[in-house]
């Protein structure tokens, strides 16, 4: 680990105290000044996307969107920064147009990455949810069913929250015991 990284890693281990104590400006100047000194786009990245996040606890949505869109500009291909977007639409400013969309090319950037596919999935299943696309969530259960995390690969475990929300006769039932048999596993 360089000099840049470990000072990152204590910025972002100062962070609770400085929430605690409402040094909220001070921690967005440290992140920003660390932005300025970053030395690659690795560091960068990380110095936006925890932008991004601080303003969303800050309530400075606009802010995080700025954030969010640089993270997208640094490193394209990146499903987290997709994901960021995907997320903020859907709980932050609400247009789940927006969030639709920018799940879709997450899911391909996952897809192409073969990482975070699962995480990608259960958002994409929380918002076709809200927007009434059972045809999408249906989808992503299937998607889900056949999807096994590479050895060594980066994702999060089955999840269950969505599972109570999806409207009976709505979805496959057969693949949707098969999901629920996933998890129970």
């Amino acid at each position: 680990m360089n000099t840049l990284d470990e000072k990152l890693w204590m910025i972002s281990q100062r962070r609770a105290a400085a929430y605690s104590e409402e040094r909220y400006k001070e921690f967005e100047a440290e992140l920003n000044a660390f932005y300025l000194e970053a030395q690659d786009d690795d560091q960068r990245f990380s110095a936006t996307s925890m932008l991004a996040d601080h303003y969303h606890q800050t309530k400075a949505d606009g802010r995080a969107l700025a954030a969010i869109r640089q993270s997208i500009t640094i490193f394209p291909e990146r499903v987290e920064a997709w994901l960021a977007l995907a997320e903020h639409f859907h709980y932050y400013q609400i247009n789940l147009d927006e969030a639709a969309s920018a799940i879709e090319v997450a899911l391909q950037k996952a897809i192409v990455e073969n990482c975070q596919v699962r995480q990608v999935l259960g958002v994409r299943i929380r918002i076709a949810l809200e927007r009434g696309e059972y045809g999408v969530v249906n989808d992503s259960l299937a998607r889900l069913v056949e999807y096994k995390v590479p050895k060594g690969g980066f994702d999060v475990a089955l999840e269950r929250d969505f599972v109570s929300r999806i409207p009976e006769q709505t979805v496959d039932e057969k693949l949707l015991r098969q999901y629920e048999a996933l998890l129970a596993t």
